[in-house]
C-alpha cells in the first residue's frame, strides 16, 4: 500500500466546499478563521529549487527539461527522502511540462515525513501558506511564511 502526502498553496482551497473540509477536520494545526488572499502559484523550477534548499532527493515523476530532483543515493537510509514526487497544474489535472507552469499541488509518495515538512518551510517562501495532508485527509497541517522550525515539530502530526 502506498503512502501519499500532498502539499498545495492554502489559498487555493477558499471555495466554499474546500474551505469547509478544512475547517473541520478531526485534527488540525495553523488553520486560519478566513482564507488567506490569493498568491501568484510557484512556477516548476521554483518548487524543484525548494525541495533541492529543504534537503530533499527522491525520484521525480515529472519530465521537465532542466530540472532535476536530486537521486536517492545507492544505500538511502530515508534521511533526507522525499519518495516519488508529483508536480501538478492549476489549470489541468496533468503533470508539469515546463519549468514555467505554475504548480497547484505537489504530491510525496512513500515520504520521510521529517523531510516534507522541511521542504514544505521552503515552498512557503514561494507560494505563501502551505497547507499538508495525507490520504485518510482527516489531518490538516499548515505551514506559514517565517514559521521557526522547532516551533512545527512540536505539533508535527507525522
Amino acid at each position: 500500500m502506498s503512502w501519499w502526502m500532498h502539499v498545495m498553496p492554502l489559498h487555493r482551497l477558499a471555495g466554499a466546499d474546500d474551505w469547509a473540509w478544512v475547517t473541520s477536520a478531526d485534527e488540525s494545526r495553523g488553520v486560519p478563521d478566513v482564507p488567506p488572499p490569493p498568491v501568484l502559484l510557484p512556477t516548476a523550477a521554483q518548487v524543484v529549487d525548494a525541495l533541492r534548499t529543504g534537503g530533499g532527493h527522491g525520484s521525480a515523476w515529472f519530465r521537465v527539461p532542466g530540472l532535476e530532483l536530486p537521486d536517492c543515493p545507492p544505500q538511502c537510509t530515508r534521511v533526507g527522502c522525499l519518495g516519488e514526487v508529483t508536480l501538478h497544474t492549476a489549470d489541468r489535472p496533468a503533470a508539469v511540462t515546463t519549468s514555467d507552469d505554475r504548480v497547484a499541488s505537489v504530491g510525496f509518495r512513500g515520504p520521510e515525513p521529517a523531510t516534507v515538512l522541511c521542504v514544505v518551510r521552503e515552498l512557503t517562501v514561494v507560494g505563501g501558506a502551505q497547507l499538508i495532508c495525507d490520504d485518510a485527509a482527516d489531518t490538516v497541517f499548515v505551514v506559514w511564511p517565517g514559521e521557526p522550525l522547532d516551533d512545527l515539530t512540536t505539533s508535527w502530526p507525522w
